[in-house]
């Protein structure tokens, strides 16, 4: 890890993020290089001809009120066809199944453009992790 430049800007390296250096002026008014992150390679997911990253999902499932409260719980497994729909299980605490799902398809598809296929899971159906969340399964 790395420090240059002005006000002490980081630049990690050989540690397998999606990194970029952006030297664009800011539409806020700063002009000095700016670094942005984006997650890990070894987390970023591929789908339907589509690369994200699982924040980028996890965005896309907080437009649905209905999976945040009392807090957003999902994994995602880990896709072997990059053809197929991704497959989400997300915990609901109550309501209708079936339409909470349609809407979380619905926003993966505005938001990633992909088709998913949302699968509605029971309040602390999902593992818990004392650190880190794992989000990404391989079954």
């Amino acid at each position: 890890v790395t420090t240059f430049g002005r006000d002490n800007p980081l630049l990690r390296y050989d540690l397998e993020e999606a990194c970029a250096l952006v030297r664009e002026p800011c539409p806020c008014g700063e002009t000095t290089v700016r670094g942005l992150w984006g997650g890990r390679f070894a987390d970023l997911l591929t789908s339907q001809a589509r690369h994200f990253q699982p924040a980028e999902l996890e965005a896309a499932l907080r437009e649905v009120e209905a999976v945040t409260v009392p807090s957003l719980e999902w994994v995602v497994v880990r896709p072997r066809d990059p053809a197929a729909p991704l497959r989400v299980r997300v915990e609901l605490a109550g309501g209708d199944a079936r339409a909470v799902a349609r809407q979380c398809e619905a926003a993966v598809r505005n938001e990633l453009g992909i088709e998913a296929q949302i699968e509605i899971v029971a309040r602390d159906a999902l593992p818990r992790s004392g650190f880190k969340a794992q989000r990404i399964v391989d079954r």
